[in-house]
């Protein structure tokens, strides 16, 4: 991210690229842009878990004390709620990537269905918790 960048004072371009407002950290990365407050909100409505909508976040000074909050959100199925968590993270890492790396751009919407298909392709390798939660 590009916080941990300027600390090691790798050139880099400090801007957020999927909302291209703010300077990137991790908190904004995962958490406070835009763009993925959008996914956020809509995987909430999805999955029918309120604590993943941002409007149902406490205020956090960390990605860690984010994580942590939103893991431990009232759920039947705790473990569930984490992979789903860990699915939407990766989902918006490997779209930062492909911005930066490839000079590629999913929309939202698009990417708000590749999170919901890769889920049906997790519960059907067997992912049983993520199955649980979205049944």
């Amino acid at each position: 991210m590009a916080d941990r960048l300027r600390a090691r004072e790798w050139p880099h371009n400090n801007r957020c690229v999927l909302c291209r407002t703010t300077e990137e950290t991790g908190i904004h990365l995962f958490a406070d842009c835009r763009f993925v407050k959008r996914i956020w909100g809509a995987i909430s409505t999805w999955a029918m878990v309120e604590g993943l909508h941002p409007t149902a976040w406490q205020p956090f000074q960390s990605v860690e004390e984010w994580g942590t909050m939103i893991g431990r959100r009232p759920s039947n199925d705790t473990q569930g709620l984490r992979t789903l968590i860990i699915l939407v993270i990766w989902e918006i890492w490997l779209e930062r990537n492909a911005r930066i790396f490839k000079h590629k751009e999913t929309a939202c919407p698009a990417l708000i269905s590749k999170i919901k298909d890769h889920a049906s392709c997790w519960m059907a390798a067997g992912a049983k918790r993520l199955s649980a939660l979205l049944a």
